[in-house]
């Protein structure tokens, strides 16, 4: 997911937090966190789901919107510069 922006953004550390909480009345719920550090900024994305799958799913759809914004970011800056 983060490799088309490989040259854009510099991943300095990433974190995946997988949980299932059975205490629901529905049966199992997943809880999928994932946080991207980058020298700047932060990208963070959590979701919950009753299946683990679709809940990386759409952690993962939310994190490439906001590395995609990073980068157009980085990009305007860099114009903005020169």
């Amino acid at each position: 997911m983060l490799k088309k922006y490989k040259g854009a953004l510099k991943v300095l550390h990433i974190q995946v937090e997988i949980s299932r909480d059975q205490h629901h009345k529905k049966g199992d719920v997943y809880r999928v966190e994932i946080n991207v550090d980058l020298p700047q900024k932060v990208l963070r994305s959590a979701q919950i789901a009753p299946d683990i799958l679709s809940a990386l799913d759409m952690v993962t759809e939310k994190l490439e919107r906001q590395a995609r914004d990073a980068k157009d970011m980085s990009v305007t800056r860099k114009k903005q510069a020169g």
